[in-house]
């Protein structure tokens, strides 16, 4: 409980510092801090408080919906409390993590298809309904979390043993936020998403395809994780996409923290640099 409200706190400032130092011009304080509040307990409130986690996203959304929020703007508040909130959590002990070639694949191809579909999305500049797919889609897996004994066949086709279901998928979600909240121009944006939702997956089916000893980052699936990237990244910037590939696999190769959350940061760092 302690940690919990300390986490609430911190995210819950941040994210006001955040819309402050934001030049969109939004000045209703009240919105800004009723946002705030309500992303501040969303990553809390998914292993616990389900009431909480589904009145915040209701919440949240209609905010997005109804009112006047500049929608860059909510999105840098939602993303940067939701991005405290997973490194925060990080610190907590977890369980074994066990890892299955088949489940490994089965989460990376639904990931390609759902990110080619969110990227069509982002690409006709529809960014309130890739937003609000997003939540539908973090709700689902909280859905799933509730209900896993009465479908854990299912659960257990996509998600791997030891870790919370959906996890994996929220944090994604984080990373996808942040580089709609952040990202200055679409170039960015749509390099970024590309590399989290399209790139990641494939570095990690060539890479279990072509090592014996899956789990860990491989040269193979960097290559493939590069070579795939460099596609869009030449497409979009010309030569100084090639740069920005190697960057971007070179901070998926050797992540800190969990990659989701690295490649949408470095992503960002190269927007705000070039």
């Amino acid at each position: 409980m302690v940690k919990s409200a300390v986490i609430f706190a911190v995210s819950f400032f941040v994210s006001i510092i955040v819309a402050f130092l934001s030049d969109h011009g939004f000045t209703s304080i009240s919105y800004i801090v009723v946002l705030a509040a309500f992303s501040s307990i969303l990553l809390i409130a998914y292993q616990s408080k389900r009431s909480y986690f589904y009145v915040s996203f209701v919440v949240i959304s209609l905010f997005l919906i109804l009112h006047p929020i500049p929608l860059t703007f909510a999105l840098q508040v939602i993303a940067s409390s939701l991005l405290t909130q997973a490194l925060l959590s990080m610190n907590s002990p977890s369980r074994k993590i066990r890892l299955r070639k088949e489940t490994e694949i089965r989460r990376d191809i639904v990931q390609l298809i759902i990110g080619a579909l969110f990227l069509f999305i982002i690409y006709l500049d529809f960014k309130l309904l890739a937003v609000l797919l997003i939540f539908m889609g973090v709700i689902t897996a909280h859905l799933i979390l509730i209900y896993s004994k009465k479908i854990k066949d299912f659960s257990s086709l996509l998600e791997r043993d030891g870790v919370i279901f959906g996890s994996g998928a929220l944090f994604m979600s984080v990373g996808a936020l942040l580089v709609m909240g952040f990202a200055k121009d679409f170039s960015f944006l749509f390099f970024g998403l590309f590399a989290l939702l399209i790139s990641d997956p494939i570095a990690t089916i060539a890479g279990i395809k072509a090592s014996k000893n899956y789990g860990k980052k491989s040269i193979a699936g960097s290559t493939a994780f590069f070579m795939s990237l460099l596609i869009p990244g030449f497409l979009i910037f010309n030569l100084p996409g090639l740069l920005f590939s190697v960057v971007i696999t070179l901070a998926e190769y050797s992540s800190p923290i969990d990659d989701n959350l690295f490649i949408p940061l470095v992503t960002l760092l190269l927007s705000f640099l070039v």
